[in-house]
């Protein structure tokens, strides 16, 4: 090879070494979001059912008071 077309070939090989790195920049980027959107979401269904958990607390409570209410009469 000449000293030519080892300049062109350490330049093309430059050039996907940069459009790799890009690529790689662009999927830890798409990771990064995902995770975010992934922890927000789980953080929605926990509160979610946190609150589910409590109204069936809540009308647990309502349905025993009712049961004991029932009862005494």
């Amino acid at each position: 090879m000449t000293s030519e077309e080892l300049t062109q070939l350490a330049t093309i090989h430059q050039q996907a070494i940069v459009r790799h790195e890009q690529e790689m920049a662009d999927i830890r980027a798409l990771i990064r979001l995902n995770q975010e959107q992934f922890r927000d979401q789980r953080e929605f269904t926990q509160e979610q059912l946190n609150q589910l958990t409590a109204g069936l607390l809540e009308l647990r409570h309502l349905v025993a008071d009712y049961i004991q209410g029932r009862l005494r009469n």
